[in-house]
């Protein structure tokens, strides 16, 4: 029997890890339009992608739930994921979304550019910050992500044969 619940629970977790994955795909989709704007190629956001960027706070909390359960994972079957990549993106993931609850950062700049959809060279360099910082931690997440799904098949090939 445990050895069907640990199979049962390490599928449910791929398959999250592979839905995490899209979630962080469509989360970049969505700073697409924001990324040419800060760069110069366009003007300004359509009011449709304004409304896609506000969609990045419900993202950030879909994650956040991810990772909690993530953890949750690693305490209950400890030895399958190595501590240091879960812990880093696990922490990355409630820092960044303890910081965006509490700052409303993605409201504030949903906001501003609701208001105004060409944006000031000052929202321009800040947006282009961030968007370096959060690529970087995203390419390092998108990394770590393919390691626990390379990680949780193995377990459950392992545990098959």
């Amino acid at each position: 029997m445990a050895a069907g619940v640990f199979h049962a629970v390490t599928a449910v977790v791929l398959v999250l890890t592979i839905l995490c994955l899209g979630v962080n795909a469509l989360g970049w989709i969505r700073l697409r339009a924001l990324a040419r704007v800060v760069s110069g190629a366009r003007a300004a956001l359509a009011p449709r992608e304004i409304e896609r960027l506000g969609q990045l706070t419900g993202l950030i909390r879909l994650e956040a739930v991810y990772f909690t359960l993530l953890l949750l994972y690693a305490l209950a079957y400890p030895g399958v994921l190595a501590w240091g990549p879960v812990l880093f993106v696990v922490l990355y993931h409630w820092l960044g979304w303890a910081a965006n609850e509490w700052t409303h950062t993605t409201a504030r700049a949903v906001a501003r550019l609701r208001r105004d959809p060409t944006p000031a060279p000052s929202f321009r360099a800040r947006a282009r910050t961030a968007l370096a910082v959060i690529g970087a931690l995203d390419v390092l997440e998108a990394a770590v992500l393919l390691y626990i799904i390379l990680a949780l098949a193995g377990s459950l090939r392992h545990a098959s044969a």
